[in-house]
């Protein structure tokens, strides 16, 4: 969902129930670059004065009608773009697509930085510390990769939006929603550019980077409402890893993700941006069992919404927009983690290991049960069937309020039976002071590893049904097994999130219902052809995901998390948002008339499509058009 973008929250770190009357009220804390908001007295008199105004409902698309880019009727002439700079004071960027260096067509070739981009790619910090690339580039369109022979190669902007603001003031968001409006330019937002589904791309858009806005500060004693108590206050670049050592430095804790690749646990999860999209998909983490999603935990959003106006979204204010948009937080404590992994080998045959993996999952609804959140990898080694290798790793399991004695007693099931099975299977655990330490042993910094051109991804959650009723979990785990045997690897996550503060926010129903979510991808070769990428994609859709699909159907609280689905689902509206998007639907007609706010499979966005075919599969190098769908029909 992508109502609004967040430009600050308040995140609760302490208990959500306890009351505000002997608290210091702190609610009109901002930040400094918060306070420099654009009124209407603020738009000097000109002739381009009305391209910044509150009040215009921007232009009206018929069907079949596509917003304006580079080059078409009605995209901004140059000395419109200069008015807008002016107004934002020098933040417009001209996209230069970050691996140019690499083209003679930009004007700006240069061997040295292309050889340094090159060696970087794959790093998270070189497309988060850019306006506009993105760590994802087949949702870019693969048109500006790096390359140290350019001879005969163009690069071309593609997906990669046509200008950036720069953001460090609310004044100049506001600028770049109203004139984006007003003009009818398609508009995106990138935070860091962790994004698996594209929605901080798009061909002939104007973006908004808030990557910049990187405050955040502990508020003791604050009172909001109901609540009174300590938090942190964040601006909308401050990424994962920031928030949990602020957090730990004033002994506390927040609910915060991870992600890894494995096998190479490279871990990107860090740059994972906390209030753009990480709490509004609601937010997973290995605390999610004690404590719920990070959705459950945010007291406030300052944002501005569509037609300009810069507010404060709380339960009592602008209520809609806080149960649409909501987000994250935690309590102090430890944390144990343990390290287990098996495989086959001379003497552990294929159908031995999946008897030991069958135990480790017939086991995953007790543990998840008791808060445990199991990062599990399954693969299989080797490509011939009848001589297959297999490997399963819970590389952590973490444990949070749980001592090892207690961790070890949890997992003596999992361990008797490989035991009885003859499965040599290796354990480590350790307890940590706080969840901070434990995350950072547990996913240690790295370079990271993205920007694969390469891949389409599907996620599916398995709800509790699947595990604890004899017959639903055969059918769930040979779906699982079918997968693997067919030479595709999962990476999933056994987490239970709770909902102990009975929190009344837009999070998925099945993420709550869930013991597993489980994600594969197709991995082709390193340059795949659309034709190549369009059969992937059928293959994910048609054998894999279908399957976790027959196994759990959402009828039966299946589903998939919003943040790392595939937006090509045939269903995306019950599979992302179940029951919560006819609800989601009304706000976003009532508080985005102009339907300025689209993003791949996010509410409302059946009205648009964009239109390209190149690529194979669904990329955002395309203009984004009005379809001839006026509702969601189902």
């Amino acid at each position: 969902m992508r109502l609004h973008h967040p430009l600050s929250a308040f995140l609760a770190l302490g208990p959500l129930g306890s009351g505000a009357s002997d608290k210091t009220n702190n609610n009109t804390l901002l930040f400094s670059w918060e306070t420099q908001r654009l009124e209407h007295r603020q738009i000097p008199p000109s002739k381009h004065a009305q391209l910044f105004a509150f009040d215009k409902p921007g232009p009206t698309f018929r069907p079949g009608q596509c917003k304006p880019g580079p080059g078409s009727a009605g995209w901004p002439v140059p000395d419109v773009w200069d008015a807008f700079d002016e107004q934002l004071k020098g933040a417009l960027v001209r996209t230069i697509p970050i691996a140019a260096s690499c083209y003679h067509d930009w004007g700006v070739f240069d061997a040295e930085k292309c050889k340094n981009i090159s060696s970087r790619w794959t790093d998270p910090h070189l497309h988060d510390g850019d306006p506009t690339s993105v760590m994802w580039p087949l949702w870019q369109g693969r048109s500006c990769l790096p390359t140290s022979n350019a001879e005969g190669a163009n690069c071309t902007l593609g997906a990669y939006p046509a200008y950036a603001v720069n953001a460090t003031t609310v004044a100049q968001i506001q600028l770049a929603v109203n004139f984006a409006r007003n003009q009818g330019l398609r508009l995106v937002v990138k935070n860091t550019g962790h994004d698996y589904q594209g929605r901080s791309s798009g061909a002939g858009a104007l973006s908004i980077w808030t990557h910049n806005m990187q405050d955040i500060s502990f508020v003791p004693n604050f009172a909001l409402e109901d609540f009174g108590g300590n938090v942190l206050h964040i601006g909308a670049g401050v990424e994962t890893l920031a928030i949990s050592k602020t957090a730990e430095q004033h002994n506390s804790s927040v609910v915060a993700g991870m992600c890894a690749n494995w096998p190479t646990y490279f871990v990107v999860g860090q740059t994972v941006g906390y209030a753009g999209g990480y709490f509004a998909g609601g937010g997973h983490s290995p605390l999610s069992g004690l404590f719920g999603t990070a959705a459950d935990h945010v007291l406030a959003i300052n944002v501005v919404t569509a037609d300009g106006r810069f507010v404060t979204a709380t339960p009592r204010s602008h209520a809609d927009l806080f149960w649409a948009l909501r987000g994250g937080g935690g309590s102090t404590f430890g944390a144990t983690t343990l390290q287990m992994s098996f495989q086959t080998s001379a003497n552990v045959s294929a159908k031995t290991f999946w008897e030991g993996t069958r135990a480790y999952f017939q086991n995953l609804d007790r543990m998840t049960q008791a808060g445990l959140y199991a990062y599990t990898n399954l693969r299989r080694d080797s490509p011939m069937y009848d001589n297959a290798s297999y490997s399963l790793a819970a590389e952590p399991l973490v444990a949070p309020n749980m001592s090892i004695s207690a961790l070890e007693k949890m997992m003596k099931p999992v361990f008797t039976r490989l035991s009885e099975l003859g499965i040599p299977y290796r354990t480590e655990a350790k307890h940590f002071p706080s969840y901070h330490a434990a995350w950072e042993d547990a996913w240690p910094p790295s370079q990271g590893h993205v920007a694969s051109p390469n891949s389409v991804d599907g996620s599916w959650l398995f709800p509790r049904q699947s595990f604890s009723d004899p017959v639903s979990f055969n059918g769930s785990f040979q779906a699982i097994k079918r997968v693997v045997d067919n030479g595709y690897d999962i990476t999933a996550f056994g987490v239970s999130p709770r909902n102990p503060y009975r929190i009344d926010n837009a999070v998925n129903p099945a993420l709550r219902a869930s013991t597993l979510f489980a994600t594969t991808s197709i991995i082709l070769s390193d340059e795949p052809s659309p034709d190549q990428l369009r059969s992937a994609q059928n293959t994910l859709m048609a054998d894999i995901l279908a399957s976790w699909r027959a196994a759990a159907p959402v009828d039966k609280s299946g589903g998939s998390y919003a943040n790392e689905g595939n937006v090509k689902d045939p269903d995306w509206q019950r599979t992302f948002y179940g029951k919560q998007y006819e609800k989601l639907l009304q706000i976003r007609r009532r508080r985005d008339p102009s339907e300025l706010f689209y993003v791949p499979a996010g509410v409302g966005s059946e009205r648009w499509e964009v239109r390209t075919g190149t690529q194979g599969i669904h990329s955002q190098d395309g203009p984004l058009c009005r379809t001839g769908l006026d509702s969601y029909l189902h």
